[in-house]
């Protein structure tokens, strides 16, 4: 599977500092954390912003799940990738279950199976898995 170990941030945890904090104690191997966002407005202490469209308007496009896979692929070891959308559900389980695609070969339903395991309940808007079937055939 894919090197990076994702997280889910602590709700306890108040400031990105503090998630990061928490992450490397929790996890001896990570030396630091990348605060990757899918929110549509900026956030501060965010490492790297990538605006998706979530919610009932979602139209997120091939290319831009493409950008962030390719961004959380290059992160280096050592390094935590703290993925996050408003609700942490649909367009962060849409990337995680392209890179769990990516890095697999499964298919569509295997992999919302998977996010299902990781973040109940899973991808829950059609728009969502919508978006990943279209990433999926176009990069096929």
């Amino acid at each position: 599977g894919p090197r990076t170990p994702f997280v889910d941030p602590p709700e306890a945890l108040c400031s990105y500092a503090d998630m990061k904090q928490a992450v490397c104690a929790l996890h001896k191997d990570v030396r630091t954390v990348k605060v990757v966002s899918l929110q549509m407005t900026p956030t501060e202490g965010v490492d790297r912003w990538f605006p998706m469209q979530g919610g009932k308007r979602t139209h997120i496009a091939p290319e831009e799940v493409d950008r962030v896979c390719a961004f959380i692929e290059a992160v280096p070891a050592g390094t935590a990738v703290l993925l996050h959308c408003y609700h942490g559900l649909n367009r962060t389980l849409l990337v995680l279950a392209a890179l769990y695609l990516r890095a697999h070969k499964a298919t569509i339903q295997d992999a919302l199976y998977r996010v299902r395991q990781v973040r109940p309940p899973g991808i829950v808007r059609a728009e969502t898995v919508d978006a990943l079937v279209r990433w999926w055939n176009n990069a096929k």
